[in-house]
This record gives C-alpha cells, structure tokens and sequence, in this order.
C-alpha cells in the first residue's frame, strides 16, 4: 500500500475526531455555533498537522539525502516514516484534546 492514501486518511481522522469534539466542547446554543466550533478546532487541528508533517518530511528528507543523492523532498515526504510520525502526532493530538 503507498503511504499518501494512509497520511490522507489520518488527516481525515483527526479531522473528523476534532470535528466531533468541537461540537461536544461547544457551548448550548444554536446549531450554526456548534458546527462552527467543531469546523474550527478542525481545520486547526489539521493544519497543525499538516506543518508538524512538513516538518518531519524535511527531517527525513535531510536523512535521506545524507544517504542517498537521489532522494527528492516529495518522495521524503510520501515515505513511511513521515506516516509513522504523523500518525504518532495526531493520535497524541486527539488524547491530549479529549
């Protein structure tokens, strides 16, 4: 399986985890506010994420370019262990938040 369908699919969790959890945490009012604080905190949460996985892939990248000359920053990016780390950081986002 190629890792860019997993790490759609963990931003798509997170997403719909903190979706959820912005509604429950909204206060009792109208439904427009709930779902806006839900769409709020996540579109943060995944934003958060899309930079800290940025952040891994050039730190893969660099590994792998100190190893590799042919190594490209997308190719980096869409490797396993930039999935491995941005499942760590979401599934820790989503237990922190909780």
């Amino acid at each position: 399986m190629a890792p860019l369908p997993v790490l759609v699919g963990v931003f798509l969790v997170l997403g719909f985890g903190e979706f959820v959890q912005g509604m429950l945490n909204a206060p009792e009012q109208e439904v427009g506010f709930v779902v806006g604080r839900g769409l709020g905190q996540a579109l943060g949460s995944v934003l958060g994420l899309v930079i800290s996985t940025l952040i891994a892939g050039c730190g893969v990248y660099l590994y792998y370019r100190s190893r590799r000359r042919d190594t490209t920053f997308v190719g980096a990016l869409l490797s396993w262990p930039v999935v491995v780390i941005a499942t760590c950081i979401a599934l820790l986002s989503l237990s922190l938040s909780g």
